[in-house]
């Protein structure tokens, strides 16, 4: 992430990168270590990002937002939604972006790291760019599923979340 913030898109770095993730992934596997497996397949998203594949970004971020979970890994859950939210952004798929991103800001503001914000953020650039009555429409659309995840006092208060940054 660091590299594209820099502008520097050599494929080379990312490929090298990817390759030593692929690696540490099949060693996590075999060793049936979940953690460092949720860690591999959030990295591999990150990288996929960056370089503009976007489906095997989709891939592995949600694999790993699915590994965190049977972890409990809270951290790791919320990292993999904001950079869903990010990817399906990316993808003008607003739907699918409020959807991951809001469950991200929720998750990481409930263990007080400041990484909400990034989501929240895109989440506020979602408004502007729809409209808040789009937004909320959005919102409501997938509100079974949030509430599934975070429940119904969850739900109500990613708006307030939102209006707080």
């Amino acid at each position: 992430m660091q590299g594209r913030e820099l502008e520097n898109l050599e494929p080379e770095i990312y490929e090298s990168a990817i390759n030593y993730l692929e690696r540490g992934l099949k060693l996590a596997e075999k060793l049936q270590d979940l953690a460092t497996q949720s860690l591999c397949f959030s990295s591999l998203g990150i990288a996929y990002l960056v370089i503009g594949q976007h489906q095997t970004a989709i891939k592995y971020l949600e694999m790993g937002f699915r590994t965190a979970q049977v972890t409990g890994d809270l951290y790791t859950q919320g990292c993999n939604l904001a950079y869903l939210s990010e990817t399906y952004y990316q993808l003008l798929n607003f739907e699918k972006a409020v959807y991951t991103g809001s469950l991200a800001v929720y998750l990481l503001e409930q263990i007080a790291s400041q990484e909400w914000q990034q989501p929240a953020v895109l989440l506020n650039t979602i408004i502007r760019q729809i409209g808040k009555d789009s937004f909320q429409e959005l919102l409501g659309k997938n509100r079974a599923k949030i509430i599934s995840v975070i429940g119904v006092d969850g739900y109500d208060y990613i708006p307030e979340l939102l209006e707080g940054l």
